[in-house]
């Protein structure tokens, strides 16, 4: 029988050294919930920040692969209008932290647009 002991998130992070910047910005007041595939094996994590007319949201498949977006939601026109998925998660953290509220100076504003050609993946 398998028994698993719980750990600090100081030992987590010590074992882990990525997971310094998953508690930096649930510190900031983001959710991050689980996502499984339909085998009800565990596939990514995702997390979100819900303020006011926008979504930021990171998603973790694994150390090296993650998206991390944020979503206007107005009236006018509504979608994402920055995105990050270069570069460690640690670097998307502290972009997200970072990234101007909207109406502030150097804020992305304008709602990317895919190209409309599919390409196979």
């Amino acid at each position: 029988m398998t028994t698993s002991a719980a750990i600090t998130k100081e030992q987590a992070i010590a074992r882990y050294p990525a997971l310094a910047a998953l508690a930096e910005i649930t510190e900031a007041g983001w959710t991050f919930r689980p996502i499984f595939n339909e085998d009800s094996e565990f596939y990514a994590l995702a997390g979100t920040r819900h303020v006011r007319q926008y979504t930021d949201a990171l998603w973790i498949f694994d150390e090296n692969s993650f998206l991390a977006l944020r979503i206007l939601e107005d009236e006018i026109d509504c979608g994402p209008v920055w995105k990050y998925d270069k570069g460690s998660i640690a670097d998307a953290v502290s972009a997200l932290l970072t990234l101007p509220e909207p109406g502030e100076r150097l804020a992305p504003s304008l709602v990317l647009r895919s190209s409309g050609l599919w390409t196979p993946g």
